[in-house]
């Protein structure tokens, strides 16, 4: 029920974590308890675990007749081939390593070296772990839940690689846990007296310890290189500190309403103002942005508002150009000078329109 419960919280909490379930069927399958009350268990858990999810589905089915975690699953993923396959496969075996995140925020990168020697110890330790799972199967039993939790990790890749939208490092981690799981099962299986029988099993065991060995001391490069980055205060464009600073002053602005035309500012907006109630608006979403505004504009009673654009993606530009254009037509607002404390927060963009009943002249 336990294991069950927390696949639950984990959907709910993202729903790509849906790819848990192939890991818990796993551990039903393979567990010593088989009885169909384990398996009832495992369903309640799960039930239990998403009823937050459930509920807020049967919401939106009643409100607009359809599923809220299933508004997101267009536009259709692109076609992938088979250097997707391997360059996804690439991506998640040096996962660990943390060079893509690291780009991604602090806007450097480990080089090469180091990726490529993370994914080729991983794929070693897999191969380690499966061999010696396989030949133990029945003297070992540590030895075989590593091997069944490295299964897990491989199986967990996969069905992350089929979900029907792109994916990043932040679902591939989802895999993370059932790497390091199966490594740490696997230390003190390898101690067992089972393991030291013969030569091959002595064979296996240094090579896991050597491998084990090798990946820790690759990993001490780049935790230095980025505690350095941290005391350099360094940041890539998608995580500028301005974007925290720009969520700070919105938390201030109790006569303003925000509207982030593209993606990259709502999230901050709303989390410092803590859910805050008529603060900040993502209209890009919607078929129809400039209809939206309009309708914000009609009910918000706030004098002020703030438009927000990023361009970090494209694919909204033509939606924040229509959030523009709409504002700039509305004859009861007047877009007016930003303050200066806005006005240095590049990247952003921010344009400020004032209701005409409350400007001075």
């Amino acid at each position: 029920f336990t294991a069950g419960f927390l696949v639950g919280v984990a959907i709910f909490e993202k729903l790509s974590a849906v790819v848990l379930l192939t890991p818990f069927c796993i551990l039903l399958f393979t567990s010593r308890k088989r009885a169909p009350r384990a398996w009832i268990a495992g369903v309640l858990g799960i039930l239990a675990g998403a009823l937050p999810l459930l509920l807020v589905n049967i919401g939106s089915y009643m409100r607009s007749h359809s599923f809220v975690s299933l508004s997101g699953l267009g536009p259709e993923r692109a076609a992938v081939g088979a250097r997707d396959l391997l360059s996804y496969a690439y991506q998640y075996f040096a996962l660990a390593q943390g060079g893509m995140a690291r780009q991604l925020v602090l806007g450097d990168s480990p080089g090469s070296f180091w990726p490529q020697a993370e994914a080729a110890l991983t794929l070693l330790l897999l191969v380690i772990i499966a061999v010696a799972a396989f030949r133990s199967r029945s003297t070992n039993r540590l030895m075989t839940l590593a091997g069944i939790i490295a299964a897990s990790y491989l199986l967990v890749g996969i069905s992350v690689f089929l979900l029907p939208r792109d994916t990043f490092v932040h679902h591939w981690i989802l895999g993370t846990p059932f790497h390091y799981g199966a490594i740490a099962l696997a230390l003190p299986a390898f101690a067992n007296p089972a393991e030291h029988g013969t030569r091959r099993r002595a064979i296996y065991r240094a090579a896991f310890v050597t491998a084990v060995a090798a990946l820790l001391a690759i990993r001490l490069p780049n935790v230095a290189a980025v505690e350095m980055s941290f005391v350099s205060r360094r940041s890539s464009s998608l995580f500028d500190p301005a974007f925290t600073r720009l969520a700070e002053i919105a938390a201030r602005s109790n006569n303003a309403v925000f509207i982030s035309a593209d993606w990259g500012t709502a999230t901050q907006v709303y989390c410092a103002g803590n859910g805050r109630d008529d603060l900040v608006y993502e209209p890009f979403w919607n078929s129809d942005p400039a209809k939206t505004v309009l309708d914000i504009t009609e009910t918000t009673k706030k004098d002020n508002l703030y438009i927000l654009v990023t361009g970090i993606a494209p694919q909204f530009q033509q939606a924040s150009a229509s959030v523009i254009r709409s504002m700039m037509n509305l004859r009861n607002w007047q877009e007016v000078p930003v303050e200066n404390e806005f006005a240095r927060l590049a990247p952003i963009q921010i344009r400020k329109f004032a209701r005409r009943t409350t400007l001075k002249f």
